[in-house]
């Protein structure tokens, strides 16, 4: 049985998540970005990309927002150094980045998008927009906005 919830209508999606429990965010975020994912990776294959990893997409996209090594791809995707230099061997081995002794310190190694690499972060962005217009026909651009807003709110807080 859903619990009433004052100011929004009987039958009203948000009310039935909301009776769902605490399981219903995420669980929405996870159906969200499975819908991100599915258009990145059709826009992908039709540029004759098909099988990067979605970690790989991550990569490449804060390599192309300024990264430059594994340390800094720690912090930009939050995840484990080791989890990192598996997905860069992979980059590596399939074309998409470089690895190139840093001018500074030679004991640290530059991360550089190739050609490949930088075409396939135009592609992901592509597909992105693409997914992101498809939600904003959905629910309209004022409460999109409103929820990328939240979002952005909720990932610079971080526990």
């Amino acid at each position: 049985m859903l619990t009433e919830d004052p100011g929004v209508p009987a039958g009203d999606a948000l009310q039935e998540e909301r009776a769902r429990g605490p399981k219903a965010t995420p669980w929405l975020l996870r159906r969200v970005s499975q819908r991100y994912g599915a258009v990145v990776a059709a826009h992908l294959e039709d540029a004759g990309l098909a099988g990067l990893p979605r970690p790989g997409y991550w990569l490449l996209m804060a390599l192309a927002s300024g990264s430059k090594d594994a340390s800094q791809l720690v912090g930009a995707v939050g995840v484990t150094k080791q989890a990192i230099s598996k997905v860069v061997d992979t980059l590596v081995l399939e074309g998409f980045v470089e690895r190139r002794p840093n001018a500074d310190d030679r004991r640290r190694t530059d991360l550089v998008l190739t050609k490949k690499g930088a075409r396939t972060v135009d592609v992901v962005r592509d597909g992105v927009r693409v997914a992101e217009q498809a939600f904003v026909d959905e629910v309209g651009a004022a409460q999109w906005d409103t929820t990328v807003a939240t979002l952005a709110a909720l990932a610079r807080n971080e526990a």
